[in-house]
């Protein structure tokens, strides 16, 4: 289990708003890494989002530093979450999107299960999962 040290220096604003600005498949044709699989996907959509990346890898099953993680990011940061391969179970849903909601995250990337997506979509938490699982 890891919740990754923060890096010293955050991304400014003024690089965090012409990303704003550029679609990320434009992104693409010029940088060949640092893209998730594509095999994660949007819950809902239309969705977007943009910011520095606050990662989280949880041991197989066990999801309970995800709040920890959530009290230690902070606003305009994306949540990666890396389950360690786990993708039957959900680390995320209803309640960890309204904590993350309400510190202002930018959105939530997992690397696993999401659950509760009605309830992430109608609070319009930006997330992105690769399965969706009622465990």
């Amino acid at each position: 289990m890891t919740i990754n040290p923060r890096v010293a220096h955050r991304v400014t604003p003024e690089i965090l708003e012409a990303f704003r600005t550029v679609a990320p498949a434009t992104i693409g044709h010029i940088l060949l890494d640092g893209f998730m699989d594509p095999a994660i996907r949007p819950v809902y959509k239309p969705v977007r989002a943009v910011g520095p990346a606050f990662t989280l890898r949880l041991p197989p099953g066990d999801s309970a530093l995800t709040r920890n993680a959530l009290d230690m990011a902070q606003t305009g940061d994306v949540l990666v979450i890396d389950t360690s391969g786990v993708t039957r179970g959900a680390c995320w849903g209803e309640m960890t999107s309204l904590q993350a909601r309400t510190r202002n995250l930018a959105a939530v990337i997992i690397e696993g299960g999401v659950t509760d997506i009605t309830e992430i979509e109608t609070m319009k938490m930006p997330t992105w999962s690769r399965t969706i699982s009622a465990l």
